[in-house]
């Protein structure tokens, strides 16, 4: 067949271009500039950093390499959208009332069953879930970020700034009365330590949240390099 026509040479050709915009993007020496009020509203978060700097980002949304390939859960389960051979976590009401009484257990990764398509359908037309990580009232949900697979995937040696913001899963106009969401993260809800630091602040951002503690954004990883999170809900509350 032809060659150019090729699925896999036309995905590497792809990735190349990407590649070669985001080096001339960070490389650029141009000053910036940004038409971002919300950002400016954030002094000491750097509008460079934010938007040429590279970051981790621990979220279990599919489709992603990431989780198919078992680099956010640290597990060789493998595989991809037709298979789901991956790590898929557990099912939102099993995670709702699993209690977690080990301070060094992850945080939950569920995913809510009535969003994916039945199996028993002849073709997989649906493949972006809004799988997420669950906290509740049961113990201190915990993560320790970056994970090590991460660092090695996709760390660039670059030192690590510490600006940290959670998304929380969207559920738009029809959120249960027991979760915690974009609208009811700031009343107190949920308790958020980073690296056994309580966070006491949060400043919305592109529908996510920068945490905050003491007035300031930026918090300093540990020894290793990287940030203990935990979480904790009231009682009959989950997030």
């Amino acid at each position: 067949g032809n060659e150019a026509g090729d699925p896999a040479s036309i995905l590497k050709s792809l990735k190349d271009q990407e590649e070669a915009d985001v080096k001339r993007f960070r490389l650029n020496t141009k000053p910036p500039t940004y038409p971002d009020k919300d950002l400016a509203a954030l002094p000491d978060i750097p509008v460079d950093t934010i938007y040429r700097k590279p970051n981790f980002c621990h979220i279990p949304r599919l489709p992603s390499e990431i989780r198919y390939r078992g680099i956010l859960t640290e597990t060789e389960q493998k595989g991809n959208y037709m298979d789901m051979g991956f790590d898929r976590g557990v099912a939102e009401d099993t995670g709702i009332k699993t209690q977690v009484p080990d301070l060094d257990k992850p945080m939950q990764l569920v995913w809510t069953p009535g969003l994916y398509q039945p199996s028993c359908t002849k073709y997989v037309l649906q493949y972006d879930h809004p799988d997420y990580f669950l906290a509740n009232e049961f113990g201190e949900s915990k993560l320790h970020l970056p994970n090590p697979t991460e660092k090695a995937v996709y760390g660039t040696g670059e030192a690590i700034q510490g600006f940290i913001m959670i998304c929380m899963a969207n559920c738009h106009w029809n959120c249960p009365g027991d979760s915690i969401n974009t609208d009811n993260l700031v009343s107190g809800n949920v308790t958020i330590t980073v690296n056994g630091d309580q966070v006491n602040g949060y400043s919305p951002y592109a529908g996510c949240h920068f945490l905050k503690r003491d007035g300031s954004h930026k918090f300093t990883p540990d020894a290793d390099d990287r940030f203990d999170l935990r979480f904790k809900t009231i009682p009959k509350k989950y997030m």
